[in-house]
């Protein structure tokens, strides 16, 4: 196994271990969540080789998932950027995958590129709306 593969196992196993870290968590898939302390979200990716984490403001965090809804809602591609970040979000039905969204954001940290469910995407957006308000 290599080392890379090894750290990420480690930092899944150690992210999945505490309730409260569970609940203060908003979920895209298991690769991509928001973590939600009191004043700020953290964004955070756990790809093959590397490991992203990346402070953001809740008014940042609200511009990402506005972006995001809007992605779905319109069944578009959608973009915006925020300060070093840059975000997208392919909402488009895929023929082949109706269910298939890609979300992509690159920043400070690197780039990831993550396929997910248009079912937990949307619940992802809907929990953020209950405890933030996307209004």
């Amino acid at each position: 196994m290599k080392f890379t593969q090894i750290v990420r196992s480690f930092f899944q196993v150690v992210s999945r271990m505490t309730r409260e870290d569970r609940e203060n968590r908003i979920t895209f898939s298991d690769q991509v969540y928001m973590r939600l302390p009191h004043t700020e979200v953290t964004l955070v990716s756990l790809g093959i080789d590397n490991i992203q984490t990346m402070k953001l403001s809740i008014n940042d965090a609200r511009e990402i998932f506005r972006s995001i809804k809007s992605a779905l809602d319109m069944r578009e591609i959608n973009e915006t950027k925020i300060g070093d970040l840059y975000w997208k979000t392919d909402g488009r039905l895929d023929s082949a995958d109706r269910e298939r969204v890609v979300i992509e954001f690159n920043g400070p940290l690197g780039f990831t590129h993550a396929i997910m469910k248009r079912g937990e995407v949307s619940a992802a957006v809907a929990e953020f709306t209950k405890k933030f308000n996307l209004n």
